[in-house]
């Protein structure tokens, strides 16, 4: 069994042979802008501008996070736990991972809340809450997203996001376990690895399956100091087998060499090669995707709402209209 170290190893050696080969939109579209930025660098070749852009972005999210965390701590009561964004980008080599965001669990959402409008801060209402995905179903996992001069969002969850049809997450065993975030400001704490991990996982399947790559290389890279029993176990536990075994399979096929899964052969091919995905994978992923995330009879009731709303024509379109469209996808 390797260790966590020699994980991390195999899991950059081969994200830096995906990036290799990928093209700039492609970088783009995943997310990967500071880490590709981060390669080139240290092969001595020119940065393209976007990618330097890219680079100084995730810089100055980093310098900025922490003041912006120590005001929120003086200002709020309560544990503060700091998902993902910095945190991740703690793992990434040159800590070259983007992130717009603080996004910080608490106990008290409406109190911390109160607390950082009476601070100083602002809602931030052009940033309306995101629908979950499937796309009849609305988070209500957090508050509006507040904003200070220093450009970063702050985002305080009532719970972790996740599928709506999937049951909430348990807030206390995430906040109990908690240890001190790696940013090493005082009273801000992190989850703990194995929480963290599956945290991760469930928000992207929020917003749907297996879409970006750099999604994948933060599970990996945190999922690293996790033993996989202990995943598997707690995954079950919390309601999100399913969607934890077809993450972890992922997973271990892109950066371990691991046997290629029916997603990433079919649905999710855009991962492999680094791209966006195509418009047909696009509606495959929005019908059947659900299969690989949900309870088999939770996904049958998405597929047939999907459909419903591919097949039905729109406003003031005939259905010889709709079937030309359709055949055009």
């Amino acid at each position: 069994m390797p260790s966590g170290a020699e994980k991390l190893r195999s899991l950059w050696d081969a994200v830096d042979l995906l990036l290799a080969d990928a093209t700039l939109p492609g970088v783009l579209t995943h997310k990967l802008g500071p880490l590709a930025a981060n390669r080139l660098r240290g092969l001595g070749e020119a940065l393209p501008q976007r990618l330097a852009l890219e680079e100084r972005t995730a810089s100055i999210a980093m310098l900025l996070a922490i003041p912006l965390l120590e005001r929120v701590r003086a200002n709020c009561d309560g544990p503060l736990v700091l998902t993902k964004g910095p945190e991740m980008a703690l793992l990434y080599p040159g800590r070259a991972r983007r992130f717009d965001d603080l996004d910080i669990l608490v106990d008290n959402s409406e109190g911390v809340q109160r607390a950082l409008l009476d601070a100083g801060f602002a809602e931030r209402h052009d940033q309306l809450f995101t629908p979950s995905w499937p796309r009849d179903l609305t988070d209500g996992a957090h508050h509006i997203p507040l904003v200070m001069t220093t450009g970063l969002t702050i985002e305080v969850h009532k719970s972790p996001r996740r599928p709506d049809r999937l049951r909430p997450l348990p807030t206390w065993e995430i906040l109990d376990a908690a240890v001190p975030s790696g940013l090493g400001v005082a009273g801000i704490s992190a989850p703990a690895p194995l929480h963290h991990a599956l945290m991760i996982a469930a928000h992207t399947w929020h917003h749907g399956p297996l879409q970006a790559l750099r999604d994948l290389i933060d599970i990996a890279a945190i999922s690293a100091q996790v033993g996989k029993r202990e995943l598997d176990r707690t995954s079950k536990a919390w309601g999100m087998g399913r969607l934890w075994r077809t993450t972890e399979r992922a997973i271990d096929a892109l950066f371990y060499g691991g046997r290629e899964t029916f997603p990433l052969w079919t649905w999710s091919r855009h991962l492999g090669s680094v791209r966006n995905r195509t418009s047909f994978e696009k509606h495959v992923t929005q019908v059947l995707g659900s299969y690989w995330g949900m309870p088999p009879r939770v996904a049958t009731v998405l597929a047939i709402h999907e459909l419903r709303i591919r097949v039905k024509p729109a406003p003031r379109e005939f259905w010889r209209q709709r079937v030309t469209r359709a055949r055009r996808t």
